[in-house]
């Protein structure tokens, strides 16, 4: 039986994840949320059974950084876009991308490095996209993403098999 290692997994499509959409868009469309906190009480459990379609999906490795990943301790979910709250050069933008936070092409397998180096960090050059309805393709992103560019075209190797970027 073969499948596509990107098709999105069931869980996606659950009660529990429309739930926890359902109380994420209901916070943040909250106009005074001052004395309110959302704790994204879903995620942990929701990442939970997300970690082995992505482990499956990204062969293992790291997302970012392509290295191998222990399965029974290693591995993450990490959200390319982050959805609670984005830092970039100069900025924190904590409402941004929460609509994302369990789009499949959104979610990386990666490892605890990656996760703990890239953390909340997004920078992008021009406009970003801040609600559900900007284009998120006319974002210029200054990362790479591991589900879309082509590292092929952004890195090479020389004649000594050492990775040199372009």
């Amino acid at each position: 039986m073969s499948t596509d290692r990107w098709a999105e997994p069931e869980i996606l499509r659950s009660d529990l994840v429309k739930l926890a959409i359902r109380k994420m868009r209901e916070f943040y469309q909250t106009e005074d949320r001052s004395q309110s906190r959302y704790g994204f009480p879903f995620n942990r459990e929701i990442d939970e059974l997300l970690l082995d379609p992505l482990r499956q999906a990204f062969y293992d490795k790291c997302g970012y950084c392509e290295k191998k990943i222990d399965p029974q301790k290693d591995g993450f979910v990490d959200r390319f876009r982050p959805h609670s709250g984005i830092r970039d050069k100069d900025n924190y933008l904590p409402d941004c991308y929460w609509w994302l936070t369990f789009k499949w092409d959104n979610l990386v397998y990666c490892c605890k490095d990656c996760a703990q180096y890239k953390a909340s960090y997004f920078p992008i050059a021009g406009k970003r996209a801040l609600t559900e309805k900007d284009d998120l393709d006319k974002e210029d992103c200054l990362l790479l993403n591991p589900r879309k560019d082509d590292l092929s075209v952004q890195f090479t190797y020389n004649s000594y098999e050492a990775l040199a970027y372009t």
